[in-house]
């Protein structure tokens, strides 16, 4: 069960928490040429999760990729250093 946690700082005024933005609230991603959009950058740290890249856990938000026959998942992360 491959999941992805992006983290990206400063918050907007007034956004609200993602739906996926607790593990257990992951957004499934299965369909051939899917596409999603939002605002990550209102994610949080759950209790308990692990550092990311070595850094401690700040602004997740996550999905869970299921396996597909293309071999390959890509990633588009506007304006982050990821």
């Amino acid at each position: 069960m491959p999941c992805l946690a992006l983290g990206f700082a400063g918050a907007e005024a007034g956004a609200s928490v993602p739906q996926n933005g607790a593990f257990a609230d992951r957004v499934t991603l299965s369909q051939p040429g899917f596409f999603t959009a939002g605002n990550t950058s209102v994610g949080f740290a759950e209790p308990g999760e692990p550092a990311h890249a070595g850094l401690p856990a700040q602004r997740s938000i996550w999905w869970e990729c299921i396996d597909n026959d293309y071999g390959f998942i890509e990633i588009n992360t506007l304006k982050s250093s990821i």
